[in-house]
């Protein structure tokens, strides 16, 4: 008898908590989207505009801050997809964290100058490169990310996709953006550049 009655209040505990959770996550959400809505409220664009979540919050007399003398030589790597039609709609998360990450070392003090960022791209996030004509063969729409790319090309990133995940997918360089370089594999371009002195970074939203 013992043994039912504690096997019917964890059930009932477990049911408790299963029911209240739904309600927990959705509060959650709604407080968390209305700290981002206000805190992007106020965030500044100092290079990069295009990208609505790659603003940034300025901060008053920080203790660390970059060292405007220094050259910063960025690797991104990009392998993010848009996996869903609605995220094939919108800017991809990473190349926005891509404008964010620069838009930060801006806002901190570095001149634009001394930012040198590469983006190697494969996987499914050569997607998001792709020109018009392609994406809407894929997803039906414009691509997002194109006004984006062009303005962080003209910002001096470099765009490189890797020719072995293109081989896979099935895309060509014609089928892909202006300026998109074509590297023979990420793996080397990642073990070329990081010879080189680049920090890699992994960008996802």
């Amino acid at each position: 008898m013992r043994k039912i009655q504690l096997c019917c209040i964890c059930l009932i505990t477990f049911l408790s908590a299963f029911s209240q959770s739904p309600r927990d996550s959705a509060a959650l959400a709604r407080r968390d989207s209305l700290r981002m809505a206000k805190m992007f409220g106020s965030a500044i664009y100092p290079l990069i505009k295009e990208a609505p979540m790659g603003g940034v919050v300025e901060i008053q007399n920080p203790d660390e801050k970059p060292d405007p003398k220094m050259k910063y030589k960025l690797l991104m790597n990009f392998v993010q997809p848009a996996t869903t039609p609605a995220k094939a709609k919108a800017i991809n998360g990473a190349l926005a964290e891509v404008a964010r990450i620069i838009n930060l070392h801006v806002a901190a003090g570095v001149p634009k100058n001394h930012i040198d960022v590469m983006v190697i791209a494969h996987g499914s996030g050569l997607f998001s490169l792709l020109n018009d004509a392609y994406y809407q063969k894929k997803f039906h729409i414009n691509n997002p990310n194109a006004k984006l790319v062009k303005e962080l090309q003209e910002a001096g990133v470099r765009f490189s996709s890797c020719g072995q995940a293109m081989k896979f997918l099935d895309i060509e360089k014609e089928h892909l953006l202006p300026g998109i370089l074509l590297a023979y594999s990420a793996k080397t371009v990642i073990s070329t550049y990081t010879l080189k002195g680049f920090l890699l970074t992994d960008v996802n939203d």
